[in-house]
């Protein structure tokens, strides 16, 4: 059984309180529903009965796709912090009817839903649901490309030899769906002023992918660049006959590489300067990641451009940014692999 009380909130608020022994789904539907009942303005005519309905559509999405990834977190609907972020999203789909506004919203909400401990995660995914009603789609796509192209993490690769190309397919298939980001010096300030972005100093565009797979766009060492001992390491590099790569797809698997091969530990910071060295310039690299993909190669001048170049995300940017690339890209490691606490 589960009693549920009305409590006021702040700024007016209705907060749904409820005494839990064991919350069902259709109970968690309930309270989720009547966090907008009790809470939206009465609108006149047809416009309330069509904000009602849309309110409804969008719990029932934010609902399943939570009980589909996460169904342990369905109870925290009965959160009184949880169910301010909620109505947000309700009234804001509600008013708008903004169909990719209402995916970001659900993305953002089952986020929401897995921090129960007030943390920066939180805090961010908070403000969000608050920002994102504030700005345009194309705003979203401008934090995702932001995102991925200053926070790289890709994974998965299937060999090395075959890893750059998958490299190129995955950033190509990415940046297709952001091909919507704005360009105009105004959008970029006014997400400074939403609080999506902070403006620093411009950084070159590559800084990511050395960071990040240093390993796939080395063009490897000749051999009189390598050690007997180190040999072993090594391979030919499968784009460069003449040269030779450590074959890792990162260079954190580089201590379990030499183990495996029977070189001393001692030996991994030289053998890693290796692996890392002589990687593609900044032009070859995305006249490579762009062959063949116009799209790309416009996003690639657009992100190196003054302004875009030195535009980093905040907290809340992060969020969003994270959420519309997890849509596009369901491989893509949750959000605390980038904001941690």
């Amino acid at each position: 059984m589960n009693a549920k009380q009305s409590q006021r909130g702040g700024h007016g608020a209705t907060l749904i309180q409820v005494h839990n022994s064991g919350l069902s789904y259709p109970d968690v539907r309930e309270i989720a529903l009547d966090v907008f009942r009790q809470n939206f303005v009465t609108l006149a005519g047809d416009a309330f009965k069509v904000a009602q309905q849309r309110a409804e559509r969008i719990t029932e999405e934010f609902l399943e796709a939570l009980r589909r990834a996460h169904p342990q977190h369905l109870s925290i609907a009965a959160d009184p912090a949880f169910q301010r972020s909620l109505f947000k999203a309700q009234e804001e789909y509600a008013c708008s009817g903004d169909e990719e506004i209402a995916k970001v919203l659900v993305g953002l909400l089952v986020d929401r839903a897995k921090e129960s401990a007030r943390s920066l995660r939180q805090l961010a995914l908070a403000e969000a649901l608050v920002t994102v009603p504030k700005i345009t789609s194309r705003h979203i796509s401008t934090l995702s490309l932001i995102f991925l192209l200053r926070h790289l993490k890709v994974s998965g690769f299937t060999s090395f030899e075959a890893a750059i190309f998958e490299l190129r397919e995955k950033i190509q298939s990415v940046l297709e769906a952001l091909e919507d980001s704005a360009s105009d010096e105004e959008d970029l300030r006014y997400l400074q002023y939403a609080g999506c972005i902070q403006m620093g100093r411009s950084t070159m565009l590559s800084v990511a992918f050395w960071d990040e797979v240093p390993c796939l766009i080395s063009q490897g060492v000749t051999r009189d660049c390598i050690l007997d001992e180190w040999m072993p390491a090594f391979v030919p590099h499968p784009h460069h006959p003449d040269r030779f790569a450590v074959p890792i797809t990162d260079i954190a698997d580089l201590p379990s590489h030499l183990n495996r091969v029977g070189i001393d530990g001692a030996h991994q910071e030289a053998i890693a300067s290796l692996a890392t060295s002589n990687t593609l310039s900044e032009n070859d690299l995305f006249d490579f990641l762009s062959e063949g993909s116009k799209t790309s190669r416009r996003l690639f001048n657009l992100f190196d451009g003054e302004l875009m170049s030195a535009a980093s995300l905040t907290a809340v940017g992060l969020a969003i940014g994270h959420v519309k690339l997890a849509m596009i890209d369901a491989s893509l490691p949750g959000l605390e692999e980038w904001l941690r606490s």
